[in-house]
C-alpha cells in the first residue's frame, strides 16, 4: 500500500480496531485476522468467503486487495533472540467487508459499515475545507465534493442491494463448525416473527427452548415432533411459566424439518435444529403456497 493513509481507531463496547482508511481512494482496510475479529467468526470462515466473493466475480479482487508493509518481532531459533522481520500483511477494502458482512449475517457489520461510511465522508469534507483555505475550491470542485459523497453512498447502496433482497432467500449452506453461524441464521429467524412460529422436526430436544427465547413476547410457538424426542413436559413447563406460548403436538407424519414463520415463509433444513452446525447442512427458503398443504396433512 504505497498511497497516504491515516489509521483511525473502531471502538465498539470492548472491540478495538486499528482501522487504515485511504482518503485519495475514499475506502478503509482490514487484514482478515481483524475482519475475523469484527465479525466474531473463524478466520477460516471468514476466508472461505472471500474465496468465494473472488470466484463468483463478485468483486474484483485486483482493486479491493492491498499488502501492507510492517515490521514484526519475531524469534530467531538460531540466536535465541527476537528479531525484526519485514513482511507484507494483505488487506481488503470496505467493499469486500461489507460483502462479507452480509454473508455471516452479522450486526456488526451494519455498524462498521455506518462507521466506515462516516470515517469517509469526514475525509472527503476535511479535504474540500483545506482547499478552501488554500483558496483552490471553485463551482466544479464543489461538484466534484458532492459527485464524491453520493458515489460513496451508492457504492454502499449498491452492495447491500444484492444482499438485502436474498437475506432470508434461497439456501444459506453452513460447513461443519459453524455452530455459531446456524444458531445465529435460525434465532433471525425467530427473531423476525410477530405472530407465530410453526417448528417440524422430529428430534428436537430441550436446545430449541433456547432458541426461542429471543421471541417477542406476544408470538405463539407450535413444535410438531416425535413422541420419542427429547424433549420433555418439565422443559415444557419451565419455558411457558417464563415466556408462554408454547404448544408441543405429536406427530409421525413428517420426516423432513421445517420452520414457518406469521404462515407466509417456510423454511427447509437439512438437519434437526438440535444439530445445527455440527455437519455440513443448508436452510432454504421454500414456496410459501405450500404451507397450507404442508400444515393439512401433517
Amino acid at each position: 500500500m504505497k498511497e497516504i493513509y491515516e489509521i483511525i481507531k473502531f471502538n465498539n463496547n470492548n472491540l478495538e480496531i486499528d482501522v487504515k482508511v485511504s482518503p485519495l481512494e475514499n475506502t478503509i482496510w482490514l487484514s482478515i485476522d481483524q475482519i475475523a475479529l469484527l465479525f466474531e467468526r473463524d478466520k477460516s470462515v471468514i476466508s472461505r468467503h472471500i474465496k468465494n466473493i473472488f470466484q463468483i466475480n463478485e468483486l474484483d479482487e485486483n482493486s479491493c486487495v492491498a499488502f501492507f508493509a510492517t515490521e514484526l518481532n519475531k524469534y530467531d531459533p538460531r540466536t535465541g533472540k527476537m528479531r525484526k522481520t519485514k513482511v507484507d500483511i494483505k488487506l481488503f477494502n470496505l467493499d469486500v467487508i461489507i460483502s462479507v458482512g452480509y454473508r455471516v449475517n452479522s450486526i456488526m457489520g451494519v455498524i462498521f459499515r455506518k462507521w466506515a461510511n462516516n470515517v469517509l465522508k469526514e475525509y472527503l469534507l476535511k479535504g474540500y475545507v483545506i482547499n478552501e483555505e488554500r483558496s483552490l475550491v471553485t463551482n466544479e470542485n464543489y461538484v466534484k465534493l458532492i459527485n464524491k459523497v453520493e458515489s460513496l453512498d451508492e457504492r454502499v447502496s449498491c452492495i447491500e442491494k444484492e444482499y438485502k433482497p436474498q437475506e432470508f432467500k434461497n439456501s444459506q449452506l453452513f460447513f461443519d463448525g459453524e455452530i455459531y453461524d446456524a444458531y445465529a441464521f435460525v434465532q433471525s429467524l425467530i427473531e423476525k416473527a410477530n405472530n407465530e412460529i410453526i417448528i417440524i422436526d422430529n428430534y428436537v430436544d430441550r436446545t430449541i427452548l433456547d432458541r426461542l427465547v429471543v421471541k417477542k413476547n406476544n408470538v405463539q410457538v407450535i413444535i410438531y415432533t416425535s413422541i420419542n424426542s427429547r424433549l420433555l413436559g418439565i422443559d415444557i413447563n419451565a419455558f411457558n411459566s417464563q415466556y408462554g406460548g408454547l404448544n408441543v403436538r405429536y406427530t409421525t407424519k413428517v420426516h423432513d424439518r421445517y420452520i414457518i414463520i406469521d404462515q407466509n415463509s417456510l423454511y427447509h433444513l437439512g438437519h434437526s435444529i438440535k444439530d445445527l452446525g455440527k455437519k455440513i447442512f443448508s436452510i432454504s427458503e421454500s414456496d410459501s403456497n405450500l404451507i397450507q398443504v404442508l400444515l393439512n396433512n401433517i
